[in-house]
């Protein structure tokens, strides 16, 4: 994994699955022409998002599960799979790009940038991903009917 950070964060990901973090930028591909509301012609620049620099993948909690039980030291905290290393710059810029994603604004992935991502772990223990097995004991109303037998 490269990165030009000397210091690194530990990222917390409560999402099952894990996650893959890369930046992007964007790149103009050439231009198009538009017709506006009024119906005349506008020149607009068309632009893709490309990704760009080192790729790094977020631990999430399932796996974690296994490996924990397989004893190979993946480190839990608070219902969070953590990962460390992931170089802090590259964490500023992710973190930028992607402000608006549920993941950030709900407290699903987080790093604590002065070090302490346990102690912030266990002050989001009861935030929820959303991907959490479902308890047949209480399932949601939408599944509580009952099924009739056919008619025989």
């Amino acid at each position: 994994m490269a990165g030009s950070s000397a210091t690194t964060v530990t990222v917390a990901s409560k999402l099952p699955h894990g996650l893959v973090l890369q930046l992007q930028e964007l790149f103009k591909v050439g231009q198009r022409t538009d017709i506006d509301a009024a119906g005349k012609p506008v020149q607009r620049d068309m632009v893709i998002h490309k990704h760009v620099g080192p790729q790094y993948v977020l631990k999430g909690v399932a796996p974690v599960h296994a490996r924990i039980e397989a004893g190979d030291g993946t480190r839990m905290a608070a219902g969070f799979a953590l990962t460390p290393g992931i170089p802090s710059d590259f964490w500023a810029k992710w973190k930028a790009q992607n402000a608006d994603s549920d993941v950030l604004t709900k407290g699903i992935v987080f790093a604590h940038e002065g070090g302490d991502t346990t102690g912030q772990a266990r002050d989001h223990v009861g935030e929820r991903s959303g991907f959490e097995p479902v308890d047949p004991k209480n399932l949601p109303n939408e599944f509580k009917r009952t099924i009739q037998p056919a008619a025989a």
